[in-house]
Formats: C-alpha cells, sequence, structure tokens
C-alpha cells in the first residue's frame, strides 16, 4: 500500500516526462525507484518489463531544460505543503551543494566545478538549494537548482531564492543563515534590502583577523562595514573548550554565545544531504539533466517518506518499499531479513 502511494506521488511530479513512451510512467518510475532504493546506476537495473538506462536517460533528455524539472518539483511542495507552512514560525538555510564527478574531458562543460570534495573525483557538479525548517521541528528543501561556472551571481540567486519564499508564505522568515561562501558585501546588501534577519559565517579577511588578535580569547561585537559599503555587526565568539575563535555577521540583537548557536542550526542543510543521498542513483553521466533529475528524484523521495510520518529511517523505508513491490524484491542483497511492518503506516504527518 505504501510503496503504491510511493509511486502515485511520484507520477505527480514525474509521471508526464515518461509518458508516450515504449514503457508505462508505473514502468519507468518504478525502474528509476529501484536504483534509488540501493543506491545502485540504472545500468544495473535489468528486469523484464521495466525500460533500461538508455531507455530512461532518453526520456530525460527530452525535456530539454531543468528548470521544468525543477518548477514541477516546486508546484508539488507548494501545493503539498502550503496550509501547513502558513502561520508557522520557520527559517531559512541556503547552501551550495556539490556532487563528486570521476569522469574526465569536463573542461567545456560549464556546469561542471574544480571543486574536488571526495577522494579520486576530478570534479564536482554543484547545487544551490533552500532548506526550509518549520518550528525547529520539521524540515524540507523547497529549491534547488544547478549552477554554472559562467553567469552564476550568488547574491543575485539568494536574493531570488528568499523573494519566493517570502512570497509564497507570507511573510519574512525568523532568521537565514548562509556559510562563509555567501560572504560579501554584495550578498549583505541583497539581505539588507529585503529587510530579513540573517548571520553569515565570516571569512577571516586581514581586517577581520585583526580585531579577532585585538579581542585575545573574550566575546566581543562590532559594528562593521563590508568593503566601506555596507553596515553590519561583526560578532567575535571564542569557545573555551576548543580555544577557537568564531565569527560571524549578523544584524540580529544577541549575545556572541548566542549567535553561535543560532548558526550551529545551519548544520541541518548538511544533515538532510546525508540522508537524501541514501536514495541518490549513481551516475557517470555529465548531463546536467540527468544529475539534475536524480538529484530531485532523491529529494522528493525523502519528503515524501517524511510526508508518510513513518516511524523508520528513509532507508528502511526503501527496503520495505523493495520487499513489497513485485520485481523488485531480487535487489535486496546483503540486507535485513525484515522491516517491523508495524512502523509503517499511510497516515500522514501534513494533511493535503
Amino acid at each position: 500500500m505504501v510503496g503504491k502511494r510511493m509511486r502515485k506521488e511520484l507520477k505527480k511530479i514525474f509521471g508526464w516526462m515518461f509518458s508516450g513512451g515504449r514503457y508505462s510512467e508505473d514502468a519507468y518510475i518504478s525502474c528509476v525507484l529501484i536504483a534509488a532504493s540501493v543506491g545502485a546506476y540504472l545500468e544495473n537495473i535489468k528486469e523484464e518489463g521495466l525500460p533500461n538506462a538508455d531507455s530512461v536517460h532518453r526520456k530525460i533528455k527530452e525535456v530539454g531544460e531543468w528548470e521544468l524539472l525543477r518548477r514541477c518539483y516546486k508546484e508539488y511542495v507548494k501545493d503539498r505543503l502550503e496550509r501547513y507552512v502558513r502561520g508557522r514560525e520557520y527559517y531559512v538555510i541556503i547552501d551550495e551543494t556539490p556532487w563528486a564527478y570521476y569522469g574526465g574531458n569536463f573542461i567545456n562543460n560549464l556546469y561542471l566545478w574544480g571543486y574536488r570534495k571526495e577522494r579520486g573525483s576530478t570534479a564536482s557538479f554543484l547545487f544551490l538549494s533552500a532548506l526550509i525548517v518549520i518550528d525547529d521541528k520539521f524540515k524540507f528543501y523547497f529549491d534547488c537548482l544547478p549552477v554554472q561556472r559562467i553567469g552564476y551571481f550568488r547574491e543575485e540567486a539568494v536574493e531570488s531564492l528568499l523573494k519566493e519564499i517570502i512570497e509564497w508564505i507570507g511573510y519574512k522568515p525568523k532568521f537565514v543563515l548562509l556559510d562563509r561562501g555567501f560572504f560579501s558585501h554584495k550578498a549583505i546588501e541583497k539581505l539588507e534590502h529585503l529587510g530579513v534577519k540573517y548571520i553569515v559565517h565570516a571569512r577571516l579577511t586581514p581586517r577581520i583577523k585583526k580585531k579577532v588578535g585585538k579581542v585575545g580569547h573574550s566575546d566581543a561585537k562590532f559594528k562593521y562595514y563590508l568593503n566601506d559599503k555596507v553596515l553590519t555587526t561583526l560578532y567575535i565568539h571564542h569557545c573555551k573548550s576548543s580555544d577557537t575563535s568564531f565569527v560571524f555577521v549578523s544584524n540580529l540583537e544577541k549575545l556572541p554565545a548566542t549567535i553561535r548557536q543560532i548558526y550551529r542550526n545551519r548544520w541541518k542543510i548538511e544533515t538532510e544531504f546525508r540522508v537524501f543521498k541514501t536514495a541518490l542513483i549513481k551516475s557517470k553521466s555529465t548531463n546536467i539533466l540527468i544529475r539534475f533529475f536524480f538529484i530531485l528524484f532523491a529529494i522528493t523521495i525523502s519528503l515524501i517518506h517524511k510526508l508518510f510520518s513513518l516511524k523508520i529511517s528513509l532507508r528502511s523505508f526503501l527496503l520495505y518499499i523493495l520487499r513489497h513491490l513485485p520485481l523488485l524484491s531480487q535487489y535486496l542483497i546483503n540486507t535485513p531479513a525484515s522491516t517491523n511492518n508495524s512502523l509503517i503506516s499511510t497516515t500522514e504527518v501534513i494533511t493535503p
């Protein structure tokens, strides 16, 4: 029952792109769902009645623009969560997430960056994502988009994301959290112009290092001009246990220790990435449409798992689906013998 509902939800978002082919929409979705459930390459999924990897890739490429995939995901999020988020306190975490690439000949691919985040990788795809946290508990990805090496303006992209979130929910977030990659006078200027509260991890520039040195092992805050243009507040918090000073810029009127405590919530986006990575299909493709589809598919599975309000992990949920959908159980290799079915419920924490 749960597996069928999972496929039904996935078809709402992605079914249109698999229509009109040799196989049914269910067949395409099932093929991708198998690969996501076991964290395999699509090429490893070979089953009579299901399309092969080339057929799935061909259908994804026929979409033409990754923006169409992005729009479909956001429409689903807005439709399913609109009534839930309205009137509730929320904050936003924005981050850039790399996905390692291990091949060669990537110089002419504008979506591949020179980051080598994992051992043996030669480059990385980069995705800008916005995570919304409701009542400091329920968290979900509102948006995710691939970024190019050329023509990517980080500050404008952040501003656009926040404008859309505020317009959808109807009021501003409690605060926005960004890491040091977003530390610039342009980014702070955009945030101030939007009138949102923010905490940004500051880079240790020579000028900031000088201030940290003067403060020593104490906490402090100063009015601070970025690039002699944008006025903000610089917070310095010294952690005695690690003998390390943490530096932030923020327009929240808090103690330095409190600023650092609030900023630690930014790790929720890192945790969420590790969770949905459980359902991320392996790929060697350099095609951004294919890579982006796999990212969105994994994010969507993670979101649906939350909506079902299950008392098991995403990994256990995926294994459960493999056991209870036809044709799929053969792909269970070296997995636990049973999943407690009493923990599986189709009752949703968020009613549509």
